[in-house]
């Protein structure tokens, strides 16, 4: 889990957007907003020493700030490689290094590998068939019920159960709708942290492989345990310095989650260590096996793309 816990692009992001929004809370205008923003964030990369993954992050924030300023949509992928255009000016030999190399990987991988794996899982047509079904039943038990009611109580009554029965179906069906929401919120957020996971392994395996000769097995489950506290342990340790400044005590008090927290970390990177195959040993990957590789990738990329539009018909 050093790439979560090391000065890299995550945590670049999960700062800047976290500043920004508070900015914004705060009914900051947007260019004011961006602008503290963009010297905040600098200001970090130049504590951090910019390092690949930290200058990569800064230039993608930079951009996707930007954006709405000067009137255009920001597009990931044209933000990923204008990036990296401008690290290589800076230093073609950059290229060659591991750090590139993985910090890009694994961003293409949530760039174009995750919404091709997400389109599998939100399908319009079948939700909204599954709604308008939904809204079918509920209209007709509620003319079951009135129906009853007016043979059991007459006209008169019918009239007045049928209100009440109105009223009592209208909060039975908000209470279900509230539940079924946050259920689909959860239930949308553990599939969006797997095929995130999952995307970023897909690109950065092979590269992995080639330079530490190991690819970790269960990678993709320690990642879903820790990645959903990642922004916590981030905010307090950013929050505890700040507070720490004003008020030594307020500092401790904040500083202790993110102890936690890491502590928690290290509990489970042991379970996972003693875990049977843990680490697949595999050698140096040759560069005809990267380019298999990446070939089998693409038409899956290519085969996904045409079933999402052959469902969407």
């Amino acid at each position: 889990i050093s790439h979560i816990i090391a000065i890299s692009g995550l945590h670049i992001s999960l700062i800047g957007m976290f500043f920004f929004k508070l900015l914004r809370k705060l009914k900051c205008p947007i260019h004011i907003a961006s602008f503290f923003t963009l010297f905040f964030i600098y200001s970090y990369g130049v504590l951090t020493d910019f390092s690949v993954s930290t200058n990569r992050a800064v230039i993608m924030l930079l951009i996707s700030l930007m954006a709405p300023i000067l009137g255009k949509s920001y597009d990931m992928i044209s933000s990923i490689c204008l990036s990296a255009l401008i690290i290589l000016l800076q230093n073609p030999m950059q290229i060659m290094s591991t750090g590139f190399i993985l910090s890009y990987s694994a961003v293409f991988g949530i760039a174009v590998v995750y919404p091709a794996l997400k389109g599998l899982f939100t399908d319009k047509n079948c939700t909204d068939y599954n709604e308008a079904k939904e809204d079918k039943q509920v209209n007709r038990l509620n003319e079951i019920e009135l129906i009853s009611a007016a043979d059991l109580l007459g006209e008169a009554k019918a009239l007045r159960a049928g209100i009440r029965l109105k009223v009592a179906l209208i909060l039975k069906t908000a209470n279900a709708l509230r539940e079924s929401k946050l259920l689909k919120e959860a239930k949308d957020k553990l599939i969006n942290s797997i095929l995130i996971s999952i995307s970023t392994q897909l690109t950065t395996i092979p590269f992995v492989a080639y330079f530490f000769y190991q690819i970790p097995v269960n990678g993709v489950i320690i990642n879903l345990i820790i990645l959903p506290l990642t922004s916590t342990l981030i905010i307090l340790a950013l929050l505890a310095a700040v507070f720490g400044l004003a008020y030594l005590p307020a500092g401790v008090f904040l500083i202790a989650g993110a102890n936690y927290i890491l502590k928690f970390y290290t509990f489970v990177c042991r379970i996972g260590q003693k875990l049977p195959k843990n680490m697949l040993t595999v050698g140096k990957a040759e560069m005809y096996e990267l380019i298999i590789y990446a070939f089998f990738l693409t038409a899956f990329l290519v085969l996904l793309h045409k079933y999402k539009k052959k469902i969407a018909i």
